[in-house]
């Protein structure tokens, strides 16, 4: 073998390393845009769910404060009713 014969070799391997290495990049490229997409998927499902149940405590919050002012107005109508009555012992 003399140099002639090394350097072919040599650019040989080279385009085949090369070409090797561009399939691994775009088998890598493929992967993160599939993980990105399947990221991005989870983010919003987790949005979805996050706000949903911030819905739900604002309703839970919104019918306590109601039922508040409801039964503080039910013992304010009672006792213009009934000046007298004594006030009870609250739970």
């Amino acid at each position: 073998m003399n140099k002639e014969d090394l350097a072919q070799i040599k650019t040989i391997i080279d385009a085949s390393l090369e070409m090797h290495l561009a399939a691994v990049y775009e088998e890598i490229s493929e992967v993160g845009s599939e993980l990105s997409s399947a990221i991005e998927a989870l983010a919003k499902e987790a949005r979805y769910g996050f706000e949903a149940a911030n819905g739900k405590i604002y309703r839970m919050g919104t019918r306590i404060d109601n039922e508040g002012y409801a039964r503080s107005e039910l013992e304010r109508r009672v006792r213009r009713v009934l000046p007298d009555l004594p006030k009870g012992a609250r739970p």
